[in-house]
């Protein structure tokens, strides 16, 4: 969306006439589970899926690694892949992805995940007046769907394209 605004320069008219700028995009932040059963493989399908909502949308977003803690937290730039000396791995805990999710407030937390992993009080971490920023679970190929943080947001499974070509 574009919006016109007069602190802008019109490019046809100068100072006549409003300039117009892009509206604003939602700020939009995605988690990549990097634990001990995700490969790397799978983690670079995952960032394929981080490329495909920047084609479609918001041309910016923070991209977040973790598996017991975030120990990477940058701006995106479309195309960045993984390699295996930046993976860090172990179990999967997102009770810091969660904090992170509740100081920064995004308008829309992706997690890229297989869904194992245990419960977080995450609603602590805010005001109990405050409503917990939306979430998308992303649940890989060989991934569970059914997880403990349903409640936070919706839950989509990554079809799993080769069972069914070997039917």
């Amino acid at each position: 969306n574009r919006k016109s605004t007069w602190t802008r320069r019109s490019k046809r008219f100068g100072n006549k006439a409003p300039g117009t700028k892009i509206g604003d995009l939602p700020k939009l932040h995605f988690f990549i589970d990097t634990s001990g059963s995700i490969s790397i493989e799978e983690a670079n399908e995952f960032l394929d899926i981080v490329d495909n909502f920047l084609k479609t949308g918001s041309r910016k977003c923070r991209l977040n690694l973790f598996h017991t803690d975030n120990y990477y937290s940058e701006e995106y730039k479309l195309g960045f892949r993984l390699d295996r000396s930046m993976i860090q791995s172990g179990g999967t805990d997102l009770a810091a992805s969660m904090k992170n999710i509740a100081l920064a407030k995004p308008d829309l937390a992706v997690f890229l995940t297989d869904g194992c992993y245990g419960d977080v009080p995450a609603e602590s971490y805010l005001p109990a007046s405050a409503i917990f920023p939306q979430c998308l679970f992303i649940i890989s190929k060989q991934g569970t769907p059914d997880h403990p943080l349903k409640r936070f947001g919706e839950t989509v499974k990554i079809p799993d394209t080769d069972a069914r070509n070997r039917k």
